[in-house]
């Protein structure tokens, strides 16, 4: 497995010279402090990268949607300008009583009546794909891909049984929630991670969140304000899958 994946807040940082290398000029966007760096593609298949300071954390990575109708939604029709976003919020139970977010924000038009939207902080990335017509449909895939260069140490949430704490000399633990090969979706972040090399991460789903350590910079995978929709788990890919294959959520690796 030469590459895999995964980011923070789905992350933030600069772009492979790869991307729409041979077609019309790929689409960018900086976060406020000019640090980070995402670039999209222009042309199918929808795609983005991600650097920080010049680095490349997350390589060329294919995003999309299959409805059930066959549509594919990959290819970016246009592009908004940029524009500055600050959002206030109150948090009373919290730490602090009051939130302040700053970031840049980028529109995509896309194919089959949705758009994509972009988002560059100071610490992060955040991206969400918007439907812009009323007409009902449905989803059948999500495509979610997240690719790493090499083969960098990761830390994955995965289901566990007694007999996993047993072989790791913890013989009184027991996992947050008593998940096993038939049933392995419940979860619960405070639990046990995985410290593992991509390469020899288990081929079971990892749910959120996960952290991958690129070349020192820590990048990790979050997902927020799901409604009605089903929540990503991870999975070691040994490439990328294409558009509307491969489950949503995958990771590339």
């Amino acid at each position: 497995m030469k590459r895999a994946s995964i980011i923070l807040l789905i992350v933030s940082l600069l772009i492979s010279p790869s991307l729409n290398a041979a077609g019309k000029k790929p689409y960018s966007l900086t976060s406020p402090d000019g640090r980070i760096v995402v670039t999209l593609t222009s042309e199918a298949p929808l795609a983005y990268s991600i650097a920080r300071d010049g680095n490349v954390l997350v390589q060329p990575s294919p995003i999309g949607l299959t409805l059930t109708n066959g549509t594919v939604v990959e290819r970016a029709l246009k592009a908004s300008r940029p524009r500055r976003v600050t959002e206030e919020t109150d948090a009373p139970f919290w730490r602090q009583p009051h939130i302040s977010t700053t970031c840049n924000e980028l529109t995509l038009t896309l194919n089959g009546g949705f758009a994509l939207v972009v988002r560059a902080y100071d610490d992060g990335v955040a991206y969400r794909f918007r439907y812009t017509k009323k007409a009902p449909l449905k989803i059948r895939d999500e495509q979610a891909t997240f690719s790493f260069a090499g083969d960098p140490t990761a830390w994955l949430a995965v289901p566990t049984t007694a007999s996993n704490h047993l072989a790791r000399g913890v013989p009184t633990a027991r996992p947050a929630y008593p998940t096993n090969a038939r049933t392995p979706f419940p979860m619960a972040f405070q639990n046990l991670y995985d410290e593992t090399p991509i390469s020899r991460a288990r081929d079971i789903p990892a749910f959120l969140p996960a952290t991958i350590d690129v070349n020192g910079t820590k990048v990790t995978l979050l997902e927020s304000d799901l409604e009605a929709y089903p929540g990503m788990f991870l999975r070691p890919t040994p490439h990328p899958p294409p558009p509307g294959r491969g489950g949503g959520g995958g990771g590339g690796a």
